[in-house]
């Protein structure tokens, strides 16, 4: 299998995988996956909706098909879904410096 896909917005990139709920224009979804790292800069990526149910189940192995849909994207869109979708770290001590 090759490790591009062609993106009717990007064209050719590298390919990654997402929950289907991350290519959705949604924001604040919640982008959950493994660090990246030099033999994968894009780790497979799933939404807070869907971590929940992969928790519930043990893992991916054993969550129902149906249940979690994983779509491939390429890495333009997989990188514009983990901004859209990662939740800010803030914390009280961070709005203490705002008031």
């Amino acid at each position: 299998m090759s490790d591009t896909v062609r993106c009717a917005s990007h064209g050719e990139s590298h390919r990654a995988f997402v929950c289907i709920h991350l290519t959705e224009d949604s924001p604040g979804l919640g982008f959950n996956c493994e660090e990246p790292s030099e033999a994968d800069a894009y780790p497979d990526a799933w939404c807070d909706n869907c971590d929940i149910v992969r928790a519930q189940h043990g893992g991916w192995d054993e969550v129902p098909d149906g249940l979690c849909e994983i779509v491939v994207v390429c890495s333009q869109c997989y990188e514009r879904s983990r901004v859209r979708n990662t939740h800010a770290s803030v914390t009280l001590a961070d709005l203490d410096g705002l008031r």
